[in-house]
């Protein structure tokens, strides 16, 4: 008799070797993976498509009005749907990130808190970030739907720099 065995892989975001372990590696970095958890919401069912919070914001998401996310830096659930809509999206807090300490006043950091708002809407997702919303004289292209939106400049008119949600084939959402 042959024994045959077949090696399984649950797809999570924070499992490198998984499809989307690889494309939040490849998006995000892997530390920022290392600090990715799952966050259990009753009644929600398990899927291979993930909400992820990849950035330092503690941020509420809207999608299309109807479903509402509050996640933490580096929270992840799974979502029944794919979530390329009308997102809104709101910074709740923001916790300045060790390597931004030496560039950005942690005044100017924390003034985000409850003040941004920022709505992604179907035109803002492109294969390319024009060198207007990049703030580069360059287009930077993405093999993935991504949409980008500047962040409001710091009382001294500097800029904080983007908040950037990517997609992938599957229909997760990474911010």
């Amino acid at each position: 008799t042959v024994l045959r065995t077949r090696h399984f892989i649950i797809d999570s975001p924070s499992d490198p070797k998984s499809k989307t372990g690889a494309w939040v590696n490849k998006w995000a970095g892997s530390q920022h993976q290392q600090k990715l958890r799952l966050r259990e919401v009753p009644s929600r069912v398990k899927t291979s498509r993930f909400l992820v919070n990849a950035s330092s914001f503690r941020i509420e998401l809207n999608i299309e009005g109807c479903s509402v996310f509050d996640l933490s830096p580096g929270d992840f659930i799974s979502v029944r749907r794919p979530l390329l809509k009308k997102i809104g999206l709101q910074i709740v807090s923001a916790s300045i990130p060790e390597d931004y300490l030496a560039v950005v006043n942690e005044q100017d950091w924390r003034a985000l808190n409850n003040r941004v708002g920022l709505v992604f809407e179907a035109g803002d997702w492109q294969h390319a970030a024009r060198p207007e919303d990049s703030g580069r004289d360059w287009e930077i292209r993405y093999w993935n739907l991504t949409a980008r939106k500047a962040l409001p400049p710091t009382a001294n008119n500097m800029p904080l720099g983007h908040m950037k949600l990517v997609t992938n084939a599957k229909g997760s959402l990474m911010v």
